[in-house]
């Protein structure tokens, strides 16, 4: 959805205040081209749009003419509502706005305990930026208009919240402007892509743990359903269960050099954790092997929000067993033996030794 805003200035003749005109905001569905929120007419100024990727929500710094015109105007950081997909409709392309705004306007901010402390200051337009993972808006003001004044970066959360990060002002001539972007967004791909932590031989060396940093659905896949190269659904039927050929999980140079079935099979241990069994005496892998994902196939998923990941990828060193126990030696005798028959040592039931 893109949202524009649109002066609406009164054709009376002899009027020529410019103070005076009302808004009308639209939401575009550019799948669609259909305007989610028909031209909706707003009394007061819009100086900042800003969309919740996450959340959907949308946000506005709306202006308010003071009855007294030899008063500045009053400005405040509102939720207008938000958007969601139409369960009622067959097209997955459909969308609706629940529009939640009305007077009176402080009803609707989102600092209610703090936006008394913002209503005069003198806002930077196209300066903003959002975090959609903290829920929190990020707007560039000075007390007044006198370029002598310093700049200051405010964080609103949200939800209400009072925490702040309490940046430094940036101290005038040194800065005269500043800009704000979130380069690095990843809404609605909003969890991190799981990371490879750790690639450790077993203590037998007869197989490699492969470690992530966080969870993982085990290979199900995100499905796009309209097209927009976002997630919509998730695919359990791919879910890597079970013993696999380790082309499943990996590139292919790395699969090639594990092996096939039934020599060589990965399995996912945990939602964390693929074990690689090695087929019997392999030599192929050592300490300082790499080992390389395979693209577009690994992902985390939380069914609420929901939330996704981009693809894990990359590679991992195999490094030693961690904690590395020395072998322990268990050696077994006859207890009694004659003269002449032979003695057998056996150490079957040694362990932490490598075949």
């Amino acid at each position: 959805i893109y949202y524009v805003t649109m002066p609406s200035i009164p054709q009376v003749p002899g009027f020529d205040d410019p103070r005076f005109y009302t808004t009308r905001l639209h939401g575009i569905n550019l799948n669609t081209n259909e305007d989610i929120l028909n031209g909706r007419v707003l009394e007061q100024s819009v100086v900042l749009l800003e969309v919740n990727a996450q959340t959907h929500e949308l946000f506005a710094l709306l202006k308010e003419e003071n009855a007294d015109l030899n008063e500045d105007s009053s400005f405040y950081y509102v939720r207008l509502g938000k958007s969601y997909r139409s369960n009622a409709s067959t097209s997955t392309l459909a969308v609706l706005f629940d529009w939640t705004f009305g007077a009176p306007t402080v009803n609707h901010v989102i600092n209610p305990y703090s936006y008394t402390q913002f209503i005069n200051k003198v806002y930077q337009v196209g300066a903003t930026a959002v975090d959609h993972v903290s829920n929190t808006s990020f707007v560039v003001m000075r007390d007044s208009a006198n370029a002598i004044d310093p700049i200051y970066i405010q964080d609103m959360n949200q939800e209400g919240l009072l925490r702040t990060e309490d940046f430094a002002p940036l101290e005038s001539p040194t800065v005269q402007g500043t800009w704000l972007l979130n380069t690095d967004p990843i809404i609605p791909l909003s969890l991190p892509a799981p990371k490879l932590q750790s690639a450790r031989f077993s203590i037998d060396g007869r197989s490699i743990i492969v470690s992530f940093d966080s969870y993982t659905v085990e290979g199900a896949l995100p499905i796009d359903l309209d097209g927009d190269d976002l997630p919509d659904n998730i695919d359990w039927s791919k879910r890597q269960i079970g013993l696999r050929n380790c082309s499943d999980m990996f590139a292919r140079r790395t699969a090639a050099l594990l092996g096939s079935m039934p020599d060589t099979y990965c399995e996912w241990r945990s939602g964390t954790t693929i074990q690689i069994h090695l087929r019997a005496g392999s030599t192929d892998v050592s300490l300082g092997t790499g080992l390389f994902l395979k693209d577009t196939t690994i992902y985390a998923y939380i069914a609420e929000g929901p939330q996704w990941s981009m693809a894990a990828s990359g590679g991992i060193a195999v490094s030693l067993p961690d904690p590395l126990d020395p072998p322990k030696i268990v050696i077994s005798w006859n207890k009694y033996v004659d003269l002449c028959s032979p003695v057998t040592l056996n150490a079957q039931q040694s362990y932490r030794h490598g075949d």
